[in-house]
């Protein structure tokens, strides 16, 4: 090692504070899953990544998202190429060498990352940048600490024309540029810290409002669903109390029939006796109660077929499923077999794979899920757009087609172009892929 040595260290945040350090070589074996962090067991960690010099000055900062599972599990699609990120990263705030080599979500070299990604709050007393920058001076890691060579201090010759006066005046010019060069270096470093500072609260500002929206959304979709549920309820409700009254009709007819047909007979016969009509009302009843047992078998036969169907049919969708889940295995099995070595040699040397959707940018595709993500992009998309598959494929169809989807009484389509929702997750059916006039009708 020498005094050019540069250290590399992986620190994790919790509420502002860091709650563990750990050297790239520990970090890499827990990606591997060769150990796991208990502590961290289901959660989302704040982590940064950090170069630090063999005087244990910060040099470099890349603040990264990770995710843990059951054990403490490294989340195995997890791929970010930090090395990479910290060598383009933008400048950041000085912590003792200079201004550090900074990436983070609002300064992000490579846009398919920045969703990876957080900013730290720069309004935090003490900042996270005083975190790292102390938790370097302390040097838990025990990193190797070498005294930089003192630079040499050789006097500047100064020309002496006319005697000391001029030299003075030499002095003078050297110091005033010296303090100038100081000057706009300071004046540049807040500059850049003020940029910095202002595109993170921009950035932190957009993610409370995206929030706030989402919840909205969330609730407005399930408002509307509810109320095409409610509608549906009434219209089986409505359809059914008018089969009951069409019925009830029915019954009342062939009651005044028989009513008829009865007169007619008591009249033919010249008057019918107690006994008779007792025995008419029993087998009448008789007549009724067959009838209805009958029907009633009837349909405890048809039920019961339809029960036996409906095993048939859910163990033939079981089966399905299971034969769905193996070939996808399979298929998953074949890609990593086939060019499994390939894609890892470019995975580790720094190539990710990058993919493309209007709601979200560039989104980097871990190698381990590029196998769900050819079997079915809309699926994967969506999940990454945190919204249900049909959700998705109908804002899809809207962004590629903005017109309203309206139906009009004659079985047409309204087909009034509309404004484009640019997001899934800001997508309402029923509302965003209708003009104004069918939203409010549909409201109303």
């Amino acid at each position: 090692m020498d005094a050019s040595t540069i250290h590399h260290a992986v620190f994790f945040f919790d509420k502002g504070k860091i709650v563990k350090e750990m050297l790239w070589s520990e970090f890499e074996a827990v990606l591997d899953n060769v150990v796991g962090l208990p502590q961290f067991e289901n959660q989302t960690m704040q982590s940064v990544f950090v170069k630090i010099n063999s005087q244990l000055k910060v040099t470099a900062c890349v603040f990264f998202l990770i995710k843990f599972g059951a054990g403490g599990q490294a989340d195995p699609t997890w791929n970010m190429p930090l090395h990479q990120l910290s060598d383009a990263a933008g400048k950041g705030p000085d912590l003792g060498v200079g201004p550090i080599k900074l990436a983070c979500k609002s300064q992000c070299p490579a846009a398919w990352h920045q969703q990876s990604m957080w900013d730290p709050d720069l309004n935090a007393k003490p900042s996270a940048f005083d975190a790292i920058k102390d938790a370097a001076k302390r040097n838990r890691l025990a990193l190797v600490y070498i005294e930089a060579d003192a630079a040499p201090t050789a006097a500047k010759a100064i020309p002496v024309v006319g005697g000391a006066a001029v030299a003075a005046n030499v002095d003078v010019e050297a110091l005033r540029a010296q303090i100038q060069q100081e000057e706009r270096e300071r004046t540049e470093g807040a500059i850049k810290a003020a940029k910095l500072q202002l595109a993170t609260l921009a950035n932190q500002h957009k993610e409370e409002v995206d929030a706030l929206h989402r919840d909205y959304l969330r609730d407005m979709r399930d408002d509307h669903k509810e109320l095409l549920a409610l509608r549906e309820s009434l219209a089986q409700a409505e359809a059914k109390v008018q089969k009951l009254e069409a019925t009830t009709a029915e019954q009342a007819k062939a009651m005044e029939a028989a009513r008829h047909e009865f007169v007619a007979q008591a009249g033919a016969a010249g008057g019918v006796s107690a006994e008779a009509l007792k025995e008419l009302e029993a087998r009448l009843e008789a007549e009724f109660k067959a009838k209805l047992e009958a029907e009633s078998r009837g349909l405890k036969e048809e039920l019961e077929m339809k029960a036996v169907e409906l095993t048939y049919r859910d163990e033939q969708m079981n089966t399905l499923r299971e034969e769905v889940a193996n070939l996808h295995q399979d298929k998953q099995r074949m890609l990593r077999d086939s060019a499994g070595n390939l894609l890892d040699k470019l995975e580790k040397s720094g190539i990710s794979f990058v993919g493309w959707n209007p709601s979200l940018g560039h989104i980097n595709i871990p190698l381990a899920e590029m196998g769900v993500f050819l079997d079915s992009p809309d699926a994967w998309y969506a999940k990454k757009t945190d919204v249900p598959q049909e959700l998705y494929e109908a804002w899809m169809a809207h962004y590629s087609f903005p017109v309203c989807q309206a139906e009009l009484e004659d079985g047409g389509m309204c087909g009034e172009p509309i404004e484009r929702v640019d997001s899934a997750a800001k997508f309402l059916p029923g509302r965003s892929d209708c003009c104004p006039a069918h939203q409010k009708k549909a409201a109303g």
